[in-house]
């Protein structure tokens, strides 16, 4: 086409399900849309439109998608100039991708001044047939390779060009079969610029997705997971201001489903108050109870989770030990203040949990005025769970939020006696 606004419809198939959020970019740039956009000349006239929504059914439950297209700009001549010979180029509107619409549509052809030029398309071991520079396929379900070949003459010398592309055609996506969120804790606003992402993607069987079927981006650019565990975790490095957030979910049958989330971020400088979080301190597994039941935490720029967990407990009149630093691999090794532990006894039941745990011995350690790990048992010490949750990091790898609960909990099992063994899931049966 030669009109560079290109106006069209976006019709929504699913009346059942509510339209949240649409967005329609034009070669990867989100642009207002009212009915039209405008293309670019750039590229040869070639523009990628993408039309994506996000939808909520009567339960609540958030369903994505998106459609991409391809249009080009001719651009328009009043006076066209005098011919200028052009080296020869094999062209092609194909690209290596995913679809679920088995009919595949595309162009092939050599630009440039080029003699006896002879294309060639394979689909498979298939000869496709063309219709002026035109070819169509129908995809088998699976992985795809359409080979493209190019021999011309040029300048006098004969000439070959050769592509290869791989497109994968899946079953298609339905609101029934898309994968899902089964939990994420992205924020509308946020104080700070590092922000601790936590996602827990399943299929529509509510099988749990890894890190692999995750692909996340922050402000365009691709981000990569730093720990997978009871969820799959990111660090976010926001800016100032406006930050997008888009993930996608593919489960092992090539299914996929996306998500995009706007974060307002207020930028502050290293030592400035972000929020508060509470922690609540216990020993359930030697019958002391809650030590402490609500210590405040605050939390500032610049700081890991961990500084800001021991500035607390030592301004709460804690002596820490700890392995590690702020920075790295940082561990609470010991806790110390008087009598925090006096009276300290294994509840009869867990001691038979223990008696029948071949990864676990007795130790003869104990302080009356402090508990550490290798305490009572070779499988002591303290582990801390954030908003009810075990983490699958350190606290030198976190950064807290406004509003975090956490609990610092004393295991005497590597947490299997507490609900926080990750090593298979074998709990005990009992847990305090």
């Amino acid at each position: 086409m030669e009109n560079a606004q290109y106006a069209f419809t976006i019709t929504h198939l699913k009346k059942e399900l509510k339209l949240k959020r649409l967005d329609v970019s034009v070669n990867g740039s989100k642009v207002p849309y009212k009915g039209e956009v405008t293309l670019s000349a750039e590229n040869g006239g070639r523009n990628k439109i993408r039309v994506a929504a996000t939808y909520t059914d009567k339960d609540g439950k958030v369903y994505s998608g998106y459609r991409e297209y391809t249009v080009y700009l001719k651009e328009a001549q009043s006076e066209p100039d005098p011919p200028q010979p052009t080296e020869p180029k094999l062209e092609t509107s194909l690209y290596s991708h995913t679809q679920s619409d088995p009919q595949l549509n595309f162009t092939a052809y050599v630009s440039g001044e080029a003699d006896n030029v002879k294309i060639t398309v394979y689909h498979k071991n298939k000869k496709l047939k063309s219709a002026d520079g035109q070819y169509s396929c129908t995809l088998d379900m699976g992985l795809n390779t359409i080979r493209i070949s190019a021999k011309y003459e040029y300048d006098g010398e004969q000439k070959q060009e050769d592509l290869t592309f791989e497109i994968k055609l899946i079953a298609q996506t339905t609101p029934e079969t898309a994968p899902y969120l089964a939990y994420q804790n992205v924020p509308e606003n946020v104080r700070g610029t590092l922000y601790t992402l936590d996602l827990a993607p399943r299929d529509c069987d509510g099988n749990k997705l890894f890190y692999n079927n995750l692909f996340v981006r922050l402000n365009g650019a691709e981000i990569h997971y730093q720990w997978d565990g009871e969820y799959t975790s990111y660090l976010l490095n926001l800016v100032g201001g406006e930050n997008t957030l888009d993930i996608r979910i593919t489960d092992d049958q090539g299914r996929y489903a996306d998500f995009s989330y706007v974060i307002q971020c207020t930028a502050l400088q290293d030592g400035d108050l972000i929020g508060v979080a509470t922690m609540q301190i216990d020993a359930n597994v030697l019958g002391l109870g809650t030590i402490v039941s609500d210590m405040t935490v605050e939390i500032r720029q610049g700081e890991s989770a961990a500084e800001s967990i021991v500035n607390a407990l030592e301004n709460y009149g804690f002596n820490v030990s700890s392995t590690g630093s702020f920075g790295e691999a940082f561990y609470i090794a010991g806790l110390h203040k008087a009598g925090m532990a006096a009276g300290a006894a294994i509840d009869p039941e867990l001691k038979k949990r223990i008696d029948a745990d071949p990864m676990i011995h007795y130790t003869s350690n104990s302080d009356p005025d402090g508990l550490s790990e290798k305490d009572y048992t070779t499988g002591s010490g303290w582990m801390i769970t954030v908003n009810d949750h075990f983490t699958s990091y350190g606290t030198s790898d976190m950064h807290l939020k406004d509003g975090d609960k956490l609990r610092l909990r004393y295991t005497l099992a590597y947490g299997k006696d507490i609900g926080g063994y990750t090593e298979g899931d074998e709990n005990y049966d009992i847990c305090f």
